[in-house]
């Protein structure tokens, strides 16, 4: 199904409620991340992971629910990207603002997120919804295991060499979206 297609079917979502089992999974998925704010203070790695990884199959199962179910709608697409936006935040600041991370990995990853709000931003206005290409599975995964492994915060030189690897990863996957943006591959 081209693309263009497939934009013209979410937007015709009349027939589609956005309360559907897909969406009130991301909603789930959204409140999720005040117990992990609660238990990332408290200290609580064991729970704080349990929750984190709670959210990353949720996160797979909503978006394949939503397809295997025809119940794909423009919010959905949007309350996705805003859910997963938020427990990244989330994360990095408790951790930041907790001194569990050094402020130099603190500032330069929530520096991260900035084009990743403006591309969202920039897709919402030009299409009313944005779609990721193929590679955001991958994108998504470097993202949830950057996240774990900022929750697990455990200095050592493999976890330096790997979280710059991730960091890096982020930057180009981020880069790259923009230029789908720029050039109209993503609709």
């Amino acid at each position: 199904m081209g693309k263009n297609k497939k934009i013209k079917e979410l937007r015709n979502e009349k027939k589609v409620s956005i309360i559907n089992v897909p969406n009130i999974i991301t909603l789930f998925r959204f409140l999720l991340i005040f117990p992990l704010l609660y238990f990332l203070i408290e200290n609580n790695i064991a729970y704080s992971i349990g929750i984190f990884i709670l959210f990353t199959l949720l996160d797979m199962l909503d978006g394949d629910l939503a397809r295997r179910l025809n119940q794909e709608t423009i919010f959905g697409r949007n309350f996705d990207v805003v859910a997963d936006f938020s427990i990244g935040v989330v994360i990095f600041l408790t951790q930041l603002l907790t001194n569990k991370i050094p402020i130099f990995i603190g500032s330069v990853a929530i520096i991260t997120y900035i084009p990743i709000m403006i591309l969202f931003i920039i897709g919402l206005k030009k299409k009313g919804v944005i779609f990721i290409s193929g590679l955001k599975s991958f994108g998504a995964l470097v993202h949830y295991w950057f996240l774990f492994l900022l929750i697990l915060n455990i200095y050592s030189l493999v976890f330096s060499i790997i979280f710059y690897i991730l960091l890096i990863g982020m930057w180009v996957f981020t880069i790259y979206y923009f230029y789908e943006i720029k050039n109209k591959i993503l609709v």
